[in-house]
């Protein structure tokens, strides 16, 4: 629990500096629907952490999903703004599924670590592209 703790303040405090902050794009959905996203995750943390406490350990797991697809939806938002009135105008059509998301924003740039990995040494990876490829399968998949 206390590395819990620890996890969730840590957050909060590397939000500090964003207190009172003014939205940089106020005509823009990204901004608002990426702060939204953001108090979302950490606040179904804090009712996580506060249920499980209590003694409502199967109550605060009931919350791990929500959390982790407001995370999963702050990525993809991040990487595709344009995206981004999915999650706020419901004129706009539904907002995108978790295996969408998963695929187009998650997923990607992980294959790509190993490739990334050896750029930084300056060796040719073993297989170059090998993530590109295996990420547009899994998009058909999912």
């Amino acid at each position: 629990m206390t590395l819990w703790a620890a996890g969730i303040e840590g957050s909060l405090r590397a939000l500090d500096p964003l207190v009172g902050a003014v939205h940089q794009h106020p005509v823009e959905d990204q901004e608002p629907v990426l702060f939204a996203l953001i108090a979302h995750a950490v606040n179904h943390q804090l009712a996580m952490y506060s249920l499980a406490l209590d003694g409502y350990y199967m109550e605060s797991l009931g919350l791990v999903r929500a959390c982790v697809e407001r995370w999963l939806a702050w990525l993809y938002v991040t990487n595709f703004p344009n995206h981004a009135i999915r999650f706020l105008r419901p004129e706009a059509g539904d907002s995108p599924e978790w295996g969408e998301m998963l695929a187009s924003a998650v997923i990607p740039p992980l294959l790509q670590v190993t490739e990334q990995f050896c750029m930084r040494y300056g060796v040719e990876p073993a297989e170059p592209g090998a993530a590109e490829a295996y990420a547009a399968q899994l998009k058909t998949w999912m």
